[in-house]
C-alpha cells in the first residue's frame, strides 16, 4: 500500500490566542499590543478597549495613545472559518508624565505695558506661573505686570491630574531695566541781585521729583 500523506488545512484548527493577557499602557504613550494565536485566525476583535485605543481586525495588533487612567477587561477574540477563540485581556493604563515649553524672556524695559506667558505642557493641561522678585513683576493668571527695574525669576509650572503626573518647573529669567528719563530745563534770564527770589521750573519725563 502506497504511503498516505494527509496534509491538514491550517483553517481546519480553531483558533488559540497564546499572547499574554496582561499589558500595561500610560496616558499620553503610544500603545501597542500584538495578538499571537495558533490556526490562522482570518480576523480579529476588542471590546471594551480603554479610551484611545483601536484593534486591527486583519492583524489583531491593538494600538493608540491611551487618554485615560484605569484598568479594564478587553474582550479579545481571534477567528477562522473554524471558529473563534475568545480570551479576557486586562489593560492596566497608567498615569502618564508631561513636559513643559516655556521658552527665554526677552529683557523689558521699566514702564513697559502688560504681557502674557505663553508656556505650554505636552499633556495640554493649563500652566500657572509665579515670581521670585514681586517688586520687578507680578503675575496674574499668564499676565505679567512690570513694578520695577532689577530681575526675577518666572517659573511655570503644572500640578498634573488623575490621569498625569506633575511636570517638572521650568524657570526663566526676566530683566527689567531702568528706563531712561529726559530733564526739560528752560534757559533763565538775567537777573539782578536786588530781585527777589524765584522758583525755577524744570520738569522730567519720569515722575521723580
Amino acid at each position: 500500500i502506497d504511503n498516505v500523506v494527509i496534509t491538514a488545512n491550517a483553517s481546519s484548527v480553531s483558533p488559540s490566542i497564546t499572547s499574554s493577557l496582561t499589558a500595561s499602557a500610560n496616558v499620553g504613550t503610544a500603545f501597542n499590543y500584538a495578538t499571537i494565536a495558533s490556526g490562522t485566525p482570518t480576523s480579529y476583535a476588542a471590546a471594551g478597549l480603554p479610551s484611545g485605543l483601536s484593534i486591527n481586525t486583519s492583524t489583531g495588533v491593538i494600538s493608540g495613545t491611551p487618554t485615560t487612567v484605569g484598568s479594564g477587561n478587553v474582550t479579545l477574540s481571534a477567528t477562522n472559518a473554524t471558529g473563534t477563540d475568545i480570551k479576557t485581556l486586562v489593560i492596566t493604563v497608567g498615569q502618564g508624565t508631561q513636559a513643559i515649553t516655556f521658552g527665554a524672556l526677552a529683557p523689558i524695559t521699566y514702564g513697559a505695558t502688560s504681557f502674557s506667558l505663553n508656556g505650554t505642557s505636552s499633556s495640554g493641561l493649563t500652566l500657572s506661573y509665579s515670581s521670585s522678585n514681586t517688586a520687578v513683576a507680578t503675575i496674574s493668571g499668564n499676565s505679567v505686570t512690570i513694578v520695577g527695574a532689577g530681575s526675577t525669576s518666572i517659573t511655570a509650572s503644572q500640578s498634573g491630574d488623575a490621569n498625569y503626573f506633575a511636570a517638572a518647573d521650568v524657570s526663566q529669567t526676566l530683566t527689567v531695566n531702568k528706563a531712561s528719563q529726559i530733564i526739560s530745563f528752560p534757559s533763565l534770564s538775567s537777573k539782578l541781585v536786588s530781585d527777589p527770589a524765584f522758583t525755577l521750573s524744570a520738569s522730567s519725563t519720569s515722575p521723580l521729583a
